[in-house]
């Protein structure tokens, strides 16, 4: 991509959190703004691990780059919501603290470099969207243009649990509207007409939903230990981090339900015991530790992009039964490593399964139901017998690295005038 060579705008970009996609994304997004030609100011929990990482990934443009700690505080609204009664304002409160806590490391990094942000990027806008929040309230917390990512509307996927009720009258998605948000930017295509029946009056971006295409590290040892334990067998991988909607559960149930078929299956990340309850835990130690002879569980971080990549390359099948509505670069990982995936029969994971006929798509609870999609899969078929033709390429143009610089350029050129 072309250097924007005008340009001498400072972006700051700002995360609080580095689990999962997190970091990914992060890393990512400040390579591309710097490499358009922006002075970039990154805000982050490691600022160690992005500066390594920019230095082997983006040397040639590093003096554009600072980088920062995120500094968190412990906030005002500390008290104890998990009580009846409470258990709702968690969402929109954790939300307001991430906007305190975002303006507090804005003003005290401005300070210190004597320069103030153009424009804040967070690649990770969710944390930042809260039920019963409205956008004056924070235009006065936070007095900075900004835009983001946003990656799971669930409530504009997911059925009214009473849909005779009128719609909340404050969405999360109402923080859009504030004077200083710039532009709306999503992944999931499926709720675009519904975001724009409310906002509007901001340029809409619907993003490619990238993945970090680095080579697989073939030299990871656990691929060793994988392969010698699978013995030849069908590989089906579940990876990254295990929260309970991930299917973490669903998965372990298929491992001991399959056990005489000819599968091996993996599951390595990091558990969300918080998403878990007590029994739930109970029975992952439960299966875990009769240490079933059909699988290899690790419940650790996998440490980089590259060793992820390599752990999903072995792999014959991806599982991604996950219990959410919105989309998953585990897709695009399938794609970029050509692997079939069983994914769950909702929303806007199925709606691209099936459009790229990536694989099959099941219901999230029927046991019986996955594995026979397995069984397909392994035969390269769907669930009515037919052979797959996966559209592998097509998945890769649509969301490809070289389409985020894209968008990138379209967004902040539209965006220039106002700086």
């Amino acid at each position: 991509m072309l250097k924007q060579d005008k340009k001498k705008q400072t972006i700051f970009i700002l995360d609080h959190d580095w689990n999962g996609h997190h970091a990914t994304y992060f890393k990512i997004f400040t390579k591309i703004l710097i490499e358009l030609g922006y002075h970039v100011i990154a805000i982050c929990p490691c600022p160690e691990e992005l500066k390594e990482w920019t230095h082997l990934n983006c040397p040639s443009q590093i003096d554009a780059l600072q980088i920062f700690p995120f500094q968190q505080f412990k906030s005002d609204f500390s008290i104890s919501l998990n009580k009846p009664g409470l258990r709702r304002l968690h969402q929109p409160v954790s939300a307001l603290t991430s906007w305190f806590q975002a303006a507090s490391n804005i003003e005290r990094i401005s300070s210190e470099v004597g320069i103030s942000p153009n424009l804040v990027f967070f690649p990770w806008l969710d944390s930042y969207l809260g039920y019963y929040l409205i956008p004056q309230v924070i235009d006065l917390i936070f007095p900075y243009k900004w835009t983001g990512l946003y990656f799971q509307p669930r409530h504009l996927r997911r059925k009214k649990k009473m849909p005779f009720l009128p719609s909340h009258p404050f969405p999360p998605h109402g923080l859009l509207r504030s004077k200083n948000c710039q532009s709306v930017n999503i992944l999931d295509e499926g709720v675009v007409k519904k975001l724009q029946a409310v906002i509007k009056d901001k340029p809409f971006f619907v993003f490619p939903d990238f993945t970090d295409e680095t080579l697989p590290d073939r030299g990871f040892p656990m691929l060793e230990k994988i392969q010698d334990q699978a013995k030849g067998k069908k590989i089906i991988g579940l990876f990254g981090s295990l929260e309970k909607r991930k299917g973490l559960l669903k998965f372990l149930e298929i491992i001991q339900t399959a056990i005489k078929e000819d599968w091996f299956f993996v599951c390595v990340g990091k558990l969300d015991t918080k998403s878990f309850t007590s029994q739930d835990l109970n029975a992952i130690d439960k299966i875990v530790s009769l240490n079933p002879e059909n699988s290899f569980i690790c419940f650790e971080r996998i440490p980089d992009e590259s060793k992820f990549n390599a752990l999903v390359d072995i792999c014959d099948i991806l599982f991604a039964i996950y219990d959410y509505p919105h989309s998953s670069n585990i897709l695009t990982k399938a794609a970029v490593f050509e692997k079939l995936v069983i994914s769950s029969n909702e929303f806007c994971m199925a709606e691209r399964v099936e459009k790229f006929q990536l694989g099959v798509t099941v219901q999230k609870d029927d046991t019986a139901k996955s594995i026979e999609g397995l069984k397909c899969l392994i035969l390269r078929q769907d669930l009515n017998g037919n052979q797959l033709q996966p559209n592998f390429e097509g998945y890769r143009k649509a969301h490809s690295n070289v389409r985020i610089y894209e968008y990138f350029e379209t967004i902040l050129k539209s965006l220039d005038e106002s700086f």
